[in-house]
């Protein structure tokens, strides 16, 4: 499985990866103790939601725990 692309990084810890073959929808993580969200973070306007997938959701203490997760959801997404 390769490593999602941050495609943002904040100095607060807020992080962005890219959907791979998912148009302009991404997946946002505001930083330890937070949730995944999936939408369009970066977009002026742009919605978000929380991921209600077993893969990836829940909080998350670490950015490695996030990408982690956030790699388990596409492969899922991939197998579906």
């Amino acid at each position: 499985m390769s490593t999602p692309k941050v495609v943002m990084r904040a100095p607060t810890g807020l992080l962005v990866w890219a959907l791979p073959e998912a148009g302009e929808l991404e997946i946002m993580w505001a930083g330890p103790g937070a949730s995944l969200l999936i939408g369009m973070p970066r977009q002026p306007g742009g919605l978000v939601t929380s991921i209600d997938h077993p893969t990836a959701s829940g909080t998350f203490a670490t950015e490695r725990e996030a990408t982690a997760a956030v790699a388990a959801f596409i492969a899922a997404a991939s197998e579906a």
